[in-house]
């Protein structure tokens, strides 16, 4: 008995990686099957939710977060002129327009941080 054959005997004990395996082995994630085929009409994917992962959002600290939305909440939609008619916004602004309605009307903390910077 050689010695290379007792070390492989160890090494056919760990999982298969694919620097061991063929062409066509891919390793994947381990997320498996999540539901089956039906038996009466092969064409039909028939999920199973007990085996889809589900996510919950920690409702507690997206309240309390200091993230603002992109957009300011108070910026509307339709501006009030001053003849008492409604108008919307033009469908493209420039970035200085818009960087001019977001500092007149944004709902935003510049701090001393530096984040922000002068436009």
């Amino acid at each position: 008995m050689k010695s290379t054959q007792v070390l492989f005997g160890r090494l056919r004990r760990l999982p298969l990686t694919t620097k061991q395996a063929r062409k066509g082995y891919y390793k994947s994630n381990g997320a498996g099957v999540l539901g089956h085929w039906d038996i009466a009409d092969q064409r039909v994917f028939r999920v199973d939710y007990d085996k889809v992962r589900t996510f919950v959002c920690p409702v507690t600290q997206v309240q309390s977060t200091e993230l603002t939305p992109f957009v300011a909440r108070n910026i509307p939609k339709n501006i009030l002129s001053d003849d008492g008619k409604t108008w919307s916004l033009p469908k493209k602004l420039t970035p200085q327009e818009y960087l001019r309605l977001w500092k007149e009307r944004g709902d935003h903390q510049l701090g001393d941080s530096g984040v922000g910077g002068s436009y």
